[in-house]
C-alpha cells in the first residue's frame, strides 16, 4: 500500500532531529498522542484489508561519531557503531535508531493498525572493566536493550509510547576495594546476532490523514564508577546492528472520522 503523500528526506530528517532533541522532555509513560489511539483488545471483528511493510529506514546514532557506517535497502537496514568511554559516568546512554515513516492513505477514515511488529539484532561485543576502588566499591555495568516507539510529529507536540523493551544482554564488572586488595575485573558481553521481536501489545488507531514515525532502537546504557572503561564494538568484521522492517496490518474500520479525537489540526510544516 502506498502512502497518500510523500515527504522529502530533508523534511523527514528535520522531524527526526526534532524528536531526538525533545526526548529528554517526553514523559516516560505519556497518554497516547493526539491523532492516534491505542485501542487495546477490541471486540470488533476487524478484517485485514492490507499488509504494510515499511523497509528503507533513516538511521541515526548518538553520541556523535559513534556511527561508523550504515546501509539501507528493501531487505535489510544495518549500522556499524563503536564507542569507548573511560570516565566515571552514571546512567549514560548511547543508541542507534532506525526510523520508518507512514502516512494514513485516507484523509477521511481512521486506519486501524494491527499486529504492529519489528525486529532488532546486534552482532558484536561490549567489553567492560572495573578498576579496584580507592575506598568505595569500583564497578562498571552495561545493559543492551531493544526499543520500539511511535511518534506523530505533525499534530502539535510530539509524544511517544512503545512496545515493551527487549533485553539483549547485561554485564557487571566488580573491581573490589583497594583497602582489601581488590583487583580489576574484566567482563565481555557477546551479542550473537539473534533477531529479537518487538511487538505492539494492541491495535493503534491513526486518524484520517495523520502521519506516524516508527523508531526501532538499540540502546546501550552504562555506568562507570571508581574507574574503569567500556568498549562497544558493533563494527569489526561482520559485526553490526540490524533491523529489517516495521510490519503491520491495515484493519477494516468503516467508522467515519468525527470529532476532535480523530480529526486533529494537522501541521505539515517542520519547525
Amino acid at each position: 500500500m502506498a502512502n497518500s503523500k510523500s515527504i522529502d528526506e530533508t523534511q523527514l530528517r528535520a522531524v527526526i532531529s526534532k524528536i531526538r532533541n525533545q526526548k529528554s522532555t517526553i514523559p516516560s509513560s505519556p497518554a497516547p498522542p493526539s491523532g492516534s489511539h491505542a485501542t487495546g483488545d477490541s471486540p470488533a471483528p476487524y478484517d485485514i484489508s492490507a499488509i504494510v511493510e515499511l523497509t528503507g529506514a533513516q538511521i541515526w546514532a548518538t553520541p556523535a561519531g559513534m556511527l561508523v557506517d550504515s546501509g539501507t535497502d528493501s531487505t535489510h537496514n544495518w549500522a556499524k557503531i563503536k564507542l569507548q568511554e573511560n570516565s566515571n559516568v552514571s546512567d549514560a546512554v548511547a543508541d542507534v535508531a532506525f526510523y520508518f515513516y507512514f502516512s494514513n492513505p485516507s484523509h477521511d477514515y481512521v486506519s486501524v493498525l494491527g499486529q504492529v511488529e519489528t525486529n532488532i539484532s546486534a552482532r558484536g561485543t561490549v567489553d567492560i572493566e572495573a578498576d579496584s576502588g580507592t575506598f568505595d566499591l569500583g564497578h562498571t555495568k552495561v545493559w543492551v536493550d531493544g526499543l520500539f516507539n511511535m511518534y506523530t510529529p505533525f499534530v502539535g507536540n510530539t509524544y511517544s509510547w512503545g512496545a515493551a523493551p527487549v533485553s539483549i544482554g547485561y554485564k557487571n564488572a566488580d573491581g573490589g576495594e583497594n583497602l582489601y586488595l581488590g583487583s580489576n575485573d574484566y567482563q565481555r558481553l557477546t551479542c550473537d546476532g539473534t533477531s529479537h521481536s518487538l511487538v505492539w501489545p494492541n491495535n493503534i488507531e491513526l486518524a484520517g490523514g495523520a502521519d506516524a514515525l516508527f523508531e526501532v532502537q538499540l540502546r546501550v546504557s552504562y555506568t562507570i564508577d571508581e574507574g574503569g572503561y567500556i568498549n562497544v564494538d558493533f563494527n569489526s568484521n561482520d559485526f553490526e546492528v540490524g533491523c529489517t522492517e516495521v510490519k503491520f496490518n491495515i484493519l477494516t474500520d468503516n467508522r467515519r472520522v468525527i470529532g476532535a479525537q480523530h480529526t486533529p489540526g494537522r501541521n505539515n510544516t517542520v519547525h
